[in-house]
């Protein structure tokens, strides 16, 4: 068979015997580099002077004051740009969402929604406050709910847009909190955290999941959350309103997720063994994960929770901590038994077990919910991949896959972008040398060649870029760029 090599794999050194030679190789870097070269150009060049042209164009003709949608909602700060993907008239200016300078306001796309939005953030930074004002001008939820790791980030959050409600998240759902976390982590594998993902604390990855999927329990809202509930990532930027609904009613999922053996290994130990939900053709219930017809993955950054089947699937999982402390006391009483009749022959007694699993009497203030412990148990089994041992989104697209599809409407085509550019972080790292102060922080020249591509929405993920971008200096403890 014909060995083929990726350029990645080639880009990192390995590289095959064709490749040899050092001249074949040079050439190769060049071209990739000369590519990289007149893209960046043509964003921050070619792209800067022609919206130039068309911003002072529109500012001769047009108002500052423009009539608003949604209620007493403000207007928001955006750039103008004139409306390449979708648009009829060519000359029609529609906005993007920005937080330069020189952006001029405009009105909300959309009518207020009835849903609320949730988003889990660590700090405020310049992505993040993007983030929530396009969420206000493209969704318009009756509320933004921000659930972030300290009290005082809040007054800033609550800054970027109207309708934002902040929380502490130790104080936002009863007894889902960071340490009681780090206490499930440190009693399944015995020792104390140690690691960190995409900068932050695995504890802190695992509660912002857990107060996604669990939102619906809080009891700091009034009104209560609603019973459908948007659950955004704090890094997603929309670049025009997005369909979350259809004529039906049935929730709208986008595709084109990355598919992670770990994330489904995680699920489906979760679920075994649990008998409620629809059966598969062979007649066994389907406690599978689903993906989408592409073969990719839910995990898009963003999906419609419903409360019903989130309190569903979190008693499923908290059945399988029941199971789990049932086995764990039959291995417990058998070893008890026969180590008795042992020390009996022996003439001895010892009273310590050797039981490597934890007494489940144990203090109940420092303990998750049961399903939360069960989540930590089943994606700690396997350690080396506990950075990405579970997922809420590939979790609950799961679940209600199989046991309400009628609630759901899969798209045919991911709408969406992880980061602005194809070329990984790149788009991220890139701002940081072309911004006067020098942060990795969105531009509309980022995002503009975004929405000509026809997406949605895009990501612009600052702490994947974390050791170039600065963003856990000291010096930005209280915020990044906002």
């Amino acid at each position: 068979m014909k060995r083929t090599h990726s350029v990645g794999a080639i880009l990192h050194g390995h590289r095959p015997p064709k490749f040899r030679d050092r001249n074949v190789f040079a050439t190769l870097l060049f071209g990739i580099f000369c590519v990289v070269v007149f893209e960046m150009f043509f964003l921050f060049f070619v792209v800067s002077k022609r919206d130039q042209k068309e911003h002072h164009h529109h500012l001769s003709t047009t108002t500052q004051t423009t009539r608003r949608r949604g209620g007493n909602r403000r207007e928001l700060p955006f750039a103008l740009t004139s409306a390449h993907a979708g648009a009829s008239n060519t000359n029609e200016m529609v906005c993007i969402p920005s937080i330069e300078r020189d952006a001029k306001p405009c009105e909300p796309a959309v009518r207020m929604q009835r849903f609320d939005t949730v988003v889990a953030a660590v700090k405020p930074t310049c992505a993040n406050k993007l983030a929530l004002i396009s969420l206000r001008q493209y969704v318009n939820p009756r509320r933004i709910i921000v659930v972030t790791t300290e009290k005082r980030f809040c007054e800033k959050f609550k800054t970027a847009a109207d309708g934002i409600e902040c929380f502490h998240e130790d104080e936002f759902v009863d007894g889902v909190t960071k340490e009681r976390t780090a206490n499930a982590i440190e009693k399944f594998t015995k020792k104390k955290e140690s690691k960190n993902f995409m900068g932050r604390s695995l504890s802190g990855w695992y509660l912002q999941q857990f107060i996604k999927l669990s939102a619906y329990k809080t009891k700091k809202l009034n009104p209560p959350l609603s019973k459908q509930y948007l659950v955004w990532d704090s890094d997603m930027i929309l670049l025009r309103p997005m369909k979350l609904f259809d004529s039906k009613g049935r929730a709208v999922r986008a595709i084109g997720g990355n598919v992670v053996p770990s994330y489904k290994r995680t699920y489906e130990r979760l679920m075994s063994g649990s008998t409620s939900g629809r059966k598969k053709d062979d007649e066994e219930i389907d406690n599978s994960v689903h993906y989408a017809d592409d073969g990719t993955s839910f995990v898009a950054h963003q999906m419609i929770f419903d409360a019903d089947v989130a309190e569903e699937m979190l008693s499923a999982f908290a059945q399988k901590s029941s199971r789990s402390s049932r086995s764990r006391r039959r291995r417990s009483s058998s070893s008890s038994s026969s180590s008795s009749h042992r020390e009996e022959e022996e003439g001895g007694n010892d009273d310590d077990d050797d039981d490597d699993e934890e007494d489940d009497d144990d203090n109940e203030d420092s303990r998750l919910p049961s399903w939360g412990e069960s989540i930590i148990r089943e994606a700690y089994k396997e350690p080396e991949n506990a950075h990405i041992g579970f997922s809420e989104y590939e979790s609950y697209a799961s679940f209600v896959s199989a046991r309400h599809p009628e609630l759901v409407k899969s798209l045919t085509l991911k709408n969406w972008a992880r980061n602005p550019f194809f070329a990984g972080s790149l788009g991220v790292v890139v701002t940081k040398f072309v911004r006067e102060d020098g942060l990795c922080c969105p531009t509309s020249k980022v995002l503009k060649p975004a929405r000509w591509r026809n997406l949605a929405y895009v990501g612009f993920e600052i702490g994947h870029a974390e050791e170039t971008c600065g963003i856990k200096s000291p010096k930005h403890s209280d915020g990044y760029g906002w």
